[in-house]
């Protein structure tokens, strides 16, 4: 598993670079912020919520909530459950 996710890590990294864009635009951009963190809202609980379905199929209980993850480990969390 740790390899997985150290693989994704490097397979994603554009991915880093384009939210690193957004959220550098949203700093100096009003506009550009309020969208920003509300799309970020949205996938941070959406994929929360994809991880616990997941654990929940798979039977899997753990003591870290999704929604106390980072964006990104959230992402690599469900992107490693895909691959399984």
């Amino acid at each position: 598993m740790a390899l997985r996710l150290a693989r994704l890590s490097l397979d994603e990294q554009r991915w880093h670079v384009l939210i690193a864009e957004f959220a550098l635009q949203a700093t100096t951009d009003p506009s550009v912020a309020a969208v920003y963190l509300a799309g970020r809202h949205r996938l941070m609980t959406a994929l929360a919520g994809l991880i616990r379905d997941n654990a929940t199929h798979l039977g899997v209980h753990g003591v870290i909530e999704p929604e106390a993850l980072p964006l990104e480990r959230r992402v690599e969390l469900f992107s490693a459950v895909l691959r399984l």
